[in-house]
């Protein structure tokens, strides 16, 4: 059972955004926007939507877990590229 109010877990979570933000550096614009969001809406920055973990089994922080999806959804066929002798 949670005791904290919906006030105090927001204030936690913001303290954990700042620092978070000042440790990993690197981060884009829209990626920093989607975390402001991913916060907000009440999630921790050390967590992410798809229970992604590391290999050692830890849960995968928001940043490197998008960074992963974007990646995989970019390496699927659809989302591939084709040039055939040089054309557009």
């Amino acid at each position: 059972m949670n005791t904290y109010t919906e006030k105090e877990t927001q204030e936690y979570l913001q303290l954990e955004l700042k620092k978070y933000k000042k440790e990993r550096g690197g981060i884009t614009a829209g990626e920093l926007k989607e975390l402001n969001e991913w916060v907000k809406s009440g999630n921790s920055v050390y967590c992410n939507p798809w229970a992604i973990a590391w290999d050692n089994g830890c849960t995968m922080d928001y940043i490197s877990c998008i960074r992963i999806v974007e990646d995989m959804r970019d390496e699927r066929p659809e989302h591939r590229v084709h040039h055939i002798n040089g054309g557009n």
